[in-house]
Protein backbone atom coordinates (compact mmCIF):
# COMPACT_ATOMS: atom_id res chain seq x y z
CA UNK A 1 0.00 0.00 0.00
CA UNK A 2 1.41 3.74 -0.19
CA UNK A 3 4.20 4.86 1.67
CA UNK A 4 3.92 6.78 4.71
CA UNK A 5 5.89 10.16 5.27
CA UNK A 6 9.02 9.43 6.98
CA UNK A 7 12.21 12.16 8.40
CA UNK A 8 13.53 14.06 5.75
CA UNK A 9 15.96 13.19 3.12
CA UNK A 10 14.93 9.33 3.99
CA UNK A 11 12.72 6.81 2.48
CA UNK A 12 9.28 6.43 2.76
CA UNK A 13 7.80 2.93 4.16
CA UNK A 14 5.07 0.48 3.30
CA UNK A 15 2.54 -0.42 5.62
CA UNK A 16 1.24 -3.72 4.49
CA UNK A 17 1.39 -6.65 1.61
CA UNK A 18 -2.25 -7.06 1.16
CA UNK A 19 -4.12 -9.64 -1.70
CA UNK A 20 -7.22 -11.55 -2.54
CA UNK A 21 -7.93 -15.30 -1.68
CA UNK A 22 -10.53 -17.30 -3.55
CA UNK A 23 -11.50 -21.09 -4.12
CA UNK A 24 -14.39 -22.30 -5.48
CA UNK A 25 -14.60 -25.19 -2.86
CA UNK A 26 -13.31 -23.98 0.21
CA UNK A 27 -15.13 -20.32 1.59
CA UNK A 28 -12.12 -19.71 4.57
CA UNK A 29 -8.31 -19.81 3.82
CA UNK A 30 -5.47 -19.74 5.42
CA UNK A 31 -2.37 -16.99 4.09
CA UNK A 32 1.22 -17.11 4.46
CA UNK A 33 3.81 -15.13 2.73
CA UNK A 34 7.55 -14.90 2.86
CA UNK A 35 9.57 -11.41 1.70
CA UNK A 36 12.94 -11.86 0.24
CA UNK A 37 15.22 -9.19 -0.58
CA UNK A 38 17.00 -10.48 -3.86
CA UNK A 39 20.15 -7.91 -3.88
CA UNK A 40 23.17 -9.48 -4.32
CA UNK A 41 24.48 -7.96 -0.86
CA UNK A 42 21.66 -9.78 1.24
CA UNK A 43 19.76 -12.57 -0.69
CA UNK A 44 18.10 -13.59 2.25
CA UNK A 45 14.32 -13.81 3.42
CA UNK A 46 12.36 -11.75 5.91
CA UNK A 47 12.91 -13.47 8.95
CA UNK A 48 10.05 -11.39 11.29
CA UNK A 49 12.81 -8.38 11.92
CA UNK A 50 15.76 -8.49 9.98
CA UNK A 51 16.23 -10.20 6.69
CA UNK A 52 18.33 -12.74 8.06
CA UNK A 53 16.97 -16.30 7.11
CA UNK A 54 19.33 -18.52 4.67
CA UNK A 55 15.88 -20.48 3.59
CA UNK A 56 12.89 -19.71 3.06
CA UNK A 57 10.54 -19.13 5.93
CA UNK A 58 6.36 -18.43 5.61
CA UNK A 59 4.81 -15.79 7.66
CA UNK A 60 1.14 -15.32 8.46
CA UNK A 61 -1.43 -13.17 6.84
CA UNK A 62 -4.17 -11.37 8.71
CA UNK A 63 -7.00 -12.51 6.92
CA UNK A 64 -10.56 -11.80 6.27
CA UNK A 65 -13.21 -13.40 4.06
CA UNK A 66 -11.42 -13.38 0.67
CA UNK A 67 -8.94 -10.64 1.44
CA UNK A 68 -5.72 -11.25 3.33
CA UNK A 69 -2.78 -8.28 4.63
CA UNK A 70 0.58 -8.56 6.04
CA UNK A 71 1.72 -5.53 8.11
CA UNK A 72 5.10 -4.41 6.81
CA UNK A 73 5.69 -1.12 8.25
CA UNK A 74 8.24 -2.49 10.48
CA UNK A 75 10.33 -4.13 7.75
CA UNK A 76 13.57 -2.51 7.01
CA UNK A 77 13.02 -2.28 3.42
CA UNK A 78 16.14 -0.47 1.22
CA UNK A 79 15.70 2.02 -0.91
CA UNK A 80 16.60 0.72 -4.42
CA UNK A 81 16.51 -3.15 -3.66
CA UNK A 82 14.51 -5.43 -5.45
CA UNK A 83 12.05 -7.96 -2.93
CA UNK A 84 10.13 -11.16 -3.94
CA UNK A 85 6.73 -11.83 -2.28
CA UNK A 86 5.56 -15.39 -1.94
CA UNK A 87 1.63 -15.69 -0.83
CA UNK A 88 0.68 -19.26 -0.17
CA UNK A 89 -3.07 -20.18 0.79
CA UNK A 90 -4.48 -23.02 2.62
CA UNK A 91 -7.59 -23.88 4.02
CA UNK A 92 -8.45 -23.43 7.61
CA UNK A 93 -6.64 -26.12 9.49
CA UNK A 94 -3.58 -26.77 6.75
CA UNK A 95 -5.55 -29.09 4.15
CA UNK A 96 -3.82 -27.68 0.75
CA UNK A 97 -6.89 -25.34 -0.79
CA UNK A 98 -5.09 -26.22 -4.07
CA UNK A 99 -2.32 -28.48 -5.66
CA UNK A 100 1.09 -27.31 -4.85
CA UNK A 101 2.06 -25.41 -8.49
CA UNK A 102 -1.57 -23.27 -7.92
CA UNK A 103 -1.72 -22.47 -4.33
CA UNK A 104 1.86 -19.81 -4.11
CA UNK A 105 1.48 -16.38 -6.09
CA UNK A 106 4.45 -14.43 -6.57
CA UNK A 107 5.72 -10.92 -7.17
CA UNK A 108 8.33 -8.59 -7.45
CA UNK A 109 8.92 -4.93 -6.66
CA UNK A 110 11.50 -2.30 -6.38
CA UNK A 111 11.67 -0.40 -2.90
CA UNK A 112 11.63 3.44 -4.46
CA UNK A 113 9.80 6.67 -4.19
CA UNK A 114 8.59 9.32 -6.38
CA UNK A 115 10.49 12.61 -7.59
CA UNK A 116 9.65 15.91 -5.85
CA UNK A 117 7.82 18.31 -8.20
CA UNK A 118 8.62 21.22 -9.40
CA UNK A 119 6.36 23.50 -10.84
CA UNK A 120 5.32 27.41 -11.94
CA UNK A 121 9.12 28.64 -12.77
CA UNK A 122 9.80 32.15 -13.45
CA UNK A 123 13.13 34.10 -13.97
CA UNK A 124 14.10 37.58 -14.63
CA UNK A 125 17.50 39.52 -14.59
CA UNK A 126 17.62 42.85 -12.85
CA UNK A 127 19.41 46.36 -14.14
CA UNK A 128 21.93 44.89 -11.18
CA UNK A 129 22.46 41.83 -13.23
CA UNK A 130 20.89 39.54 -10.51
CA UNK A 131 18.32 36.85 -11.56
CA UNK A 132 15.61 36.01 -9.17
CA UNK A 133 14.08 32.73 -9.96
CA UNK A 134 10.78 31.62 -7.77
CA UNK A 135 9.62 28.31 -8.24
CA UNK A 136 6.90 25.84 -6.10
CA UNK A 137 8.31 22.33 -4.81
CA UNK A 138 6.55 19.82 -3.54
CA UNK A 139 7.16 15.91 -2.49
CA UNK A 140 4.58 13.55 -1.23
CA UNK A 141 6.97 11.14 0.54
CA UNK A 142 9.60 14.10 2.06
CA UNK A 143 8.93 17.12 3.76
CA UNK A 144 12.14 18.79 2.81
CA UNK A 145 14.01 18.75 -0.86
CA UNK A 146 17.60 19.64 -1.77
CA UNK A 147 17.09 22.33 -4.79
CA UNK A 148 19.45 23.46 -7.06
CA UNK A 149 19.69 25.80 -9.84
CA UNK A 150 21.16 24.99 -13.58
CA UNK A 151 21.37 27.49 -16.57
CA UNK A 152 22.47 26.43 -20.29
CA UNK A 153 25.62 28.35 -21.96
CA UNK A 154 27.82 25.37 -23.17
CA UNK A 155 24.93 23.63 -25.33
CA UNK A 156 25.31 20.11 -26.00
CA UNK A 157 27.66 16.83 -25.24
CA UNK A 158 29.53 16.04 -28.27
CA UNK A 159 29.77 12.23 -27.51
CA UNK A 160 27.85 9.54 -26.92
CA UNK A 161 28.25 9.19 -22.92
CA UNK A 162 28.78 5.40 -21.34
CA UNK A 163 27.09 5.13 -17.67
CA UNK A 164 30.65 4.50 -16.72
CA UNK A 165 33.10 7.19 -18.87
CA UNK A 166 35.12 9.05 -16.27
CA UNK A 167 37.99 9.99 -18.24
CA UNK A 168 36.98 13.26 -20.18
CA UNK A 169 33.60 13.81 -21.34
CA UNK A 170 33.40 16.46 -24.54
CA UNK A 171 31.15 18.90 -25.49
CA UNK A 172 30.46 20.96 -28.51
CA UNK A 173 32.29 23.76 -26.47
CA UNK A 174 33.29 25.02 -23.09
CA UNK A 175 33.13 28.69 -23.61
CA UNK A 176 31.74 30.38 -20.66
CA UNK A 177 32.19 27.57 -17.91
CA UNK A 178 33.63 27.45 -14.40
CA UNK A 179 36.97 26.04 -14.52
CA UNK A 180 35.25 23.11 -11.79
CA UNK A 181 31.99 22.22 -11.45
CA UNK A 182 29.00 20.32 -12.35
CA UNK A 183 26.82 19.44 -15.25
CA UNK A 184 23.37 18.45 -15.76
CA UNK A 185 22.38 15.67 -18.49
CA UNK A 186 19.64 14.37 -18.40
CA UNK A 187 18.72 13.08 -14.67
CA UNK A 188 22.24 12.69 -14.27
CA UNK A 189 24.85 14.92 -12.49
CA UNK A 190 28.66 14.68 -13.76
CA UNK A 191 31.46 16.77 -11.36
CA UNK A 192 34.74 17.93 -13.26
CA UNK A 193 37.90 19.41 -11.66
CA UNK A 194 39.28 21.01 -14.07
CA UNK A 195 38.55 21.81 -18.58
CA UNK A 196 41.02 21.10 -21.19
CA UNK A 197 39.66 22.69 -24.83
CA UNK A 198 36.03 21.07 -24.80
CA UNK A 199 37.17 18.63 -22.42
CA UNK A 200 35.44 18.15 -18.75
CA UNK A 201 38.75 16.57 -17.36
CA UNK A 202 40.51 16.03 -14.21
CA UNK A 203 38.07 14.23 -11.31
CA UNK A 204 35.32 13.09 -13.09
CA UNK A 205 32.28 11.97 -10.69
CA UNK A 206 29.16 10.91 -12.57
CA UNK A 207 26.21 10.58 -10.03
CA UNK A 208 26.74 13.25 -8.13
CA UNK A 209 24.39 14.75 -5.45
CA UNK A 210 23.29 11.29 -5.15
CA UNK A 211 21.60 11.14 -8.97
CA UNK A 212 22.40 8.05 -10.76
CA UNK A 213 24.83 7.65 -13.76
CA UNK A 214 23.50 6.63 -17.20
CA UNK A 215 24.19 6.72 -20.77
CA UNK A 216 23.58 9.84 -22.92
CA UNK A 217 23.27 10.36 -26.33
CA UNK A 218 25.44 12.67 -28.36
CA UNK A 219 23.72 16.08 -28.89
CA UNK A 220 22.25 15.75 -25.28
CA UNK A 221 21.88 19.15 -23.85
CA UNK A 222 24.36 19.92 -20.85
CA UNK A 223 23.14 22.40 -18.18
CA UNK A 224 25.62 24.37 -15.83
CA UNK A 225 25.05 24.43 -11.87
CA UNK A 226 25.11 27.57 -10.84
CA UNK A 227 26.72 28.49 -7.55
CA UNK A 228 26.48 31.85 -6.26
CA UNK A 229 22.68 31.52 -5.07
CA UNK A 230 21.49 33.08 -2.35
CA UNK A 231 17.90 32.37 -0.53
CA UNK A 232 15.51 29.23 -0.84
CA UNK A 233 18.56 26.71 -2.32
CA UNK A 234 20.62 24.07 -1.49
CA UNK A 235 19.67 21.33 1.54
CA UNK A 236 16.63 20.88 3.44
CA UNK A 237 14.18 23.43 1.25
CA UNK A 238 10.64 23.12 3.11
CA UNK A 239 7.92 22.47 0.22
CA UNK A 240 6.27 25.69 -0.81
CA UNK A 241 5.29 27.90 -3.58
CA UNK A 242 6.81 30.71 -5.00
CA UNK A 243 10.36 29.87 -3.16
CA UNK A 244 12.75 32.80 -3.90
CA UNK A 245 16.51 32.24 -5.31
CA UNK A 246 18.74 34.97 -6.17
CA UNK A 247 21.75 33.90 -8.69
CA UNK A 248 24.49 36.65 -9.00
CA UNK A 249 25.34 35.41 -12.77
CA UNK A 250 27.91 37.02 -13.29
CA UNK A 251 29.97 35.94 -10.87
CA UNK A 252 29.11 32.18 -12.30
CA UNK A 253 29.22 33.48 -15.95
CA UNK A 254 30.81 36.57 -16.76
CA UNK A 255 31.03 37.79 -20.32
CA UNK A 256 27.72 34.78 -21.05
CA UNK A 257 24.83 36.24 -23.14
CA UNK A 258 22.25 35.18 -25.04
CA UNK A 259 18.23 36.50 -25.78
CA UNK A 260 16.99 32.58 -25.71
CA UNK A 261 18.43 30.68 -23.31
CA UNK A 262 17.18 28.80 -20.48
CA UNK A 263 17.64 27.89 -16.77
CA UNK A 264 16.50 24.84 -14.94
CA UNK A 265 15.48 24.48 -11.15
CA UNK A 266 16.38 20.95 -9.89
CA UNK A 267 14.85 19.20 -6.04
CA UNK A 268 16.35 15.63 -5.62
CA UNK A 269 14.98 14.34 -1.90
CA UNK A 270 18.36 11.79 -1.52
CA UNK A 271 15.90 9.55 -0.87
CA UNK A 272 16.67 7.24 -3.83
CA UNK A 273 19.92 7.45 -6.47
CA UNK A 274 18.17 9.40 -9.61
CA UNK A 275 15.32 10.84 -7.71
CA UNK A 276 15.02 13.68 -9.19
CA UNK A 277 12.89 16.44 -10.35
CA UNK A 278 13.09 19.16 -12.47
CA UNK A 279 11.67 22.28 -14.73
CA UNK A 280 13.02 25.06 -17.16
CA UNK A 281 11.68 28.27 -17.77
CA UNK A 282 13.36 30.58 -20.71
CA UNK A 283 15.17 33.75 -19.77
CA UNK A 284 17.79 36.34 -21.56
CA UNK A 285 20.58 36.79 -19.85
CA UNK A 286 23.26 39.51 -19.88
CA UNK A 287 26.80 39.14 -18.23
CA UNK A 288 28.48 41.37 -20.59
CA UNK A 289 30.34 44.13 -18.64
CA UNK A 290 29.07 47.51 -20.21
CA UNK A 291 31.30 49.44 -22.64
CA UNK A 292 31.74 52.99 -23.99
CA UNK A 293 30.96 54.50 -27.47
CA UNK A 294 31.75 57.42 -29.60
CA UNK A 295 34.87 58.41 -27.54
CA UNK A 296 37.74 60.32 -28.41
CA UNK A 297 40.46 62.68 -27.68
CA UNK A 298 42.39 65.02 -28.88
CA UNK A 299 46.12 66.57 -27.81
Amino acid sequence: SAGAAASPQQSFAVTSIAGTSLDAQFSALDVDISLKDTDVSVNKWYGGATFNQVSELFLSAATSTNSWSFPASAVPLVVGHTYLVTARASTAGGQSALSANQGTTTLSFVFSNSPPTISNVTATQAATGTVSVRYDVTDIEQSTTTVMLFYRAVGTLNEALSSTDTVAITLATTTSMPSSGIVLIDDDMIQYTSISGADLSGTITRGATSTTASTHSSGASVWIKASTVSGNVNSNIAHGTSKLMIWTGKTDANGFASSTTRIKVVANDRANSGNVGQTEASIALDFLNPGLLGLSSSV
